[in-house]
């Protein structure tokens, strides 16, 4: 028998692999529907691409330099953080299209904190494998020693290569993740000690450069900083370079993107292995046919940043209307 006043998913326990905006946004709907939500991430810090550095002139974005709204869910809770002020939008000189550019404030790394809500996030912790042990339910293996579980469900909110490598053992709809492609970028920070003004603060296409930005541009950015993300063949080509290297091969295109460049007090380059998604599945998410284990992010979807939030909701969507289902029944979710 089942409480038709309780959540759908009330007490059950979920996994959710990878705290980036799928992760988080996947995380955000299944608390709300009364999951008991574990987010595991290997990194030091939640939000993926959604990141800042703070340098010593001042913060800028590495990652992720703007998001859009178009897709009605993240509409609706972007609408909600512009009220609260963890959202801005932003008016660059030489911004092009129609859509509004939207930042995190004071930095795109303060975004996740604002999606973190009625759940935990373990940071610092690689997922090695999904362990199935039947009626005993599904663990997680972690390469550092120990595991976790059991669970529910588990949810893959990671690129697409590391998300392939922990369904591969449950056969399909997962193999469908080796059709994604995704391309590196290479970004570079550079700081300077006075303004620097070439009549713009956005400018893309210039040599190697797809992209170049003037950080304090930005509402509640502070500091001199601009920052260069290279091309998706460039830095396919120089993937394995040494930072120093391509911060001596990317201050020139920088300073023809600028004209007048003085010489910066500081610089440093980031490598983003899987920044770009180039194909996608075409699926807004992945399931298993019971319903056990699913896998979400931009690369089902396309490359944007609101498509990782939409892949991640529409997921724990599924898996509510499932457990909805079953409580019709008077099975357990």
């Amino acid at each position: 028998m089942t409480d038709p006043d309780l959540p759908p998913l009330d007490g059950v326990a979920v996994a959710v692999v990878g705290a980036g905006l799928a992760g988080l946004a996947a995380a955000r709907r299944l608390a709300k529907a009364g999951a008991v939500v574990s987010v595991f991430e290997r990194a030091d810090r939640p939000g993926g691409r959604l990141a800042t550095r703070r340098t010593g002139v001042g913060a800028a974005d590495h990652g992720a330099q703007y998001l859009t709204a178009r897709e009605p869910g993240f509409k609706a809770w972007a609408a909600r953080a512009r009220a609260e002020g963890v959202l801005a939008a932003w008016h660059p000189r030489g911004k092009d299209g129609e859509d509004d550019w939207l930042v995190g404030v004071p930095g795109m790394n303060d975004l996740p904190a604002a999606l973190i809500d009625g759940f935990a996030v373990t940071t610092g912790r690689t997922v090695a494998a999904i362990r199935d042990d039947e009626a005993a339910g599904l663990h997680l293996v972690f390469e550092q020693g120990g595991d976790a579980g059991p669970f529910a469900h588990v949810v893959v909110a990671t690129h697409a290569p590391p998300a392939l490598e922990l369904t591969a053992p449950f056969g399909a709809p997962f193999d469908r993740i080796a059709e994604v492609r995704m391309a590196p970028c290479w970004t570079l920070l550079a700081g300077f000690d006075r303004p620097v003004d070439p009549g713009f603060d956005v400018v893309r296409n210039v040599e190697a450069l797809a992209w170049t930005a003037r950080s304090a541009s930005k509402p509640g950015r502070s500091g001199e900083v601009w920052v260069a993300q290279a091309d998706p063949v460039w830095s396919a080509a120089r993937i394995e370079a040494s930072e120093e290297e391509v911060v001596a091969a990317l201050l020139p295109m920088l300073a023809a993107a600028l004209g007048d460049m003085p010489e910066p007090v500081e610089t440093e380059a980031h490598r983003w292995r899987f920044a770009l998604v180039e194909k996608a599945v075409g699926e807004t998410f992945l399931l298993s046919p019971d319903g056990r284990i699913g896998a979400c992010g931009d690369w089902a979807i396309a490359p944007r940043a609101e498509s990782a939030w939409a892949s991640g909701d529409g997921l724990a969507e599924a898996l509510i209307a499932r457990a909805r289902e079953a409580a019709a029944r008077g099975d357990a979710p």
